[in-house]
């Protein structure tokens, strides 16, 4: 099983999908034409249908590529070393998400 997630990483490290991550320009991605037109006209759609669980998954997204790119995010590495007491933070992060999204689609449903 180490050996799978040891190749796992060393795909997603070979494609530079984190340094694709970190290069995103939020500020001029936000007043692109050919990205909030779509993603406004979706937003639109999904309220037009009143598709509730698909807008909260939406500012999930949303919120939760914010705090990743956050500065506290950023410092849990320092020197290779992660920093154990800002983990339990970003776990209670995780675990929340996860919550909303199980008491949206298993809970509570749009019927």
């Amino acid at each position: 099983m180490a050996d799978f997630f040891a190749q796992m990483m060393e795909f997603i490290n070979s494609t530079q999908i984190p340094a694709q991550f970190n290069a995103v320009d939020v500020k001029g991605l936000l007043t692109n034409g050919w990205f909030m037109i779509p993603f406004l006209a979706l937003v639109g759609y999904q309220l037009f249908k009143q598709a509730f669980n698909n807008l909260a998954l939406i500012a999930i997204g949303m919120g939760l590529w914010v705090f990743s790119g956050s500065h506290y995010v950023q410092e849990i590495r320092v020197n290779g070393e992660i920093q154990m007491d800002k983990v339990l933070p970003l776990v209670a992060v995780g675990v929340l998400t996860l919550g909303i999204i199980v008491y949206l689609f298993f809970i509570r449903s749009d019927d």
